[in-house]
């Protein structure tokens, strides 16, 4: 696990949703149950993050891999 205290957890699910990041939905089976989300928001945002870390991981592999060949 994480190691952190389940009111840590719960904290940031009330930030998050707060920021309109995410969204809860109560179970309509199990009242002791809810399901977290990413809102329409919060899918953007994280498509944009990863499309955004593979471009910087792109540029670092171009850089990387001329130093490794000359390196050889």
């Amino acid at each position: 696990g994480a190691a952190v205290p389940a009111t840590t957890a719960l904290r940031w699910l009330t930030v998050l949703e707060d920021k309109g990041l995410i969204l809860r939905e109560n179970d309509a089976a199990d009242a002791r149950r809810v399901f977290v989300r990413l809102s329409s928001d919060g899918y953007e945002k994280m498509v944009t993050y990863f499309a955004n870390t593979a471009s910087d991981m792109r540029q670092d592999e171009q850089i990387e891999l001329p130093a490794l060949r000359m390196a050889h």
